[in-house]
Parts: C-alpha cells; structure tokens; sequence
C-alpha cells in the first residue's frame, strides 16, 4: 500500500533539496522524527544506513537506496518492509514536494491515517522550514501557496 502528500512551496529548489538531503539535521525541524543515530553526516551515498526514531514507534535502520540529486531521495528499511520517497517535483509553473511511503502487509492498512497524518505533518515542517531560509533571499521566487493531499 503507498500513501502519498504533496505541497507546493515557493523555496528555491536548491534549499528544499539541502534541508532534505541533510539527514541529521531532521530531528530539528520535522515533528515526526525524533532522532537519527548511525549517520556520520556529509554527502548521501549508495547504501548509507542509519537508525531513525519516530513518535509512537520503535528504532528503525533505514537504508539509502536511491540518490537522484537534487530530486529524489529513496529509502527503505533494513527490514524491506517500507520504501520510502522524497520527491521534488519541478515544471514551468509548479514546485511540489511529494512525500510518499510504501507499506507492505497488515501495518499499512490499519495504519494509513496515521502515516498520512504523518506525511502531511513532515511536508509542511519542510515547507516551513524552506520557506523560512528562502525569506533571507534578496528576489525569492513567487509561487502559489498552496497544499495538495492526494
């Protein structure tokens, strides 16, 4: 079962890929991670592996499985049974983060509002926190705000 959000945000695509690449800084802006342990910090690679705490669940190893920067960051579990997308989407007229998780088995049907409240909550701590550091530009790029829950 996959459960997805998008938003549109009006951030330069440069510091909504910076603050989603940087893996330890998560637990300081997003309300659904506690804590990261195992990551050394610096550049995403090919199998980076660390330990992620979220709310109401136990510790979990995630594993990096795809790095397309600056659009798309895959994650999975040790375990293989959640898959997890960063997506920034980019058109002529549209900027969109869309955050997707897959779920195999029992867990993703009984936990779907949850996940998704989840993913609504994480999307928008990133916009605002994009959001924020575009403030600090001189002509920051204009675009619509507005959410989008698929």
């Amino acid at each position: 079962m996959q459960i997805s959000h998008s938003t549109l945000f009006s951030a330069p695509t440069g510091i909504v890929w910076r603050v989603t690449a940087d893996v330890a800084q998560w637990p300081e802006w997003s309300p659904t991670i506690t804590s990261i342990s195992g990551w050394g910090g610096g550049d995403l690679f090919q199998d980076a592996q660390f330990d992620l705490k979220q709310p109401f669940q136990r510790r979990r190893s995630w594993v990096l499985s795809h790095c397309a920067a600056p659009h798309l960051l895959s994650l999975r579990t040790a375990e293989g049974d959640m898959t997890a997308l960063h997506e920034i989407i980019v058109t002529e007229s549209v900027r969109c983060n869309r955050l997707s998780l897959q779920v195999s088995g029992l867990l993703g049907r009984l936990a779907r509002p949850f996940i998704s409240l989840a993913l609504q909550k994480e999307n928008a701590a990133l916009k605002s926190r994009c959001e924020s550091a575009a403030a600090t530009w001189i002509f920051p790029p204009r675009v619509l705000h507005t959410e989008i829950t698929q």
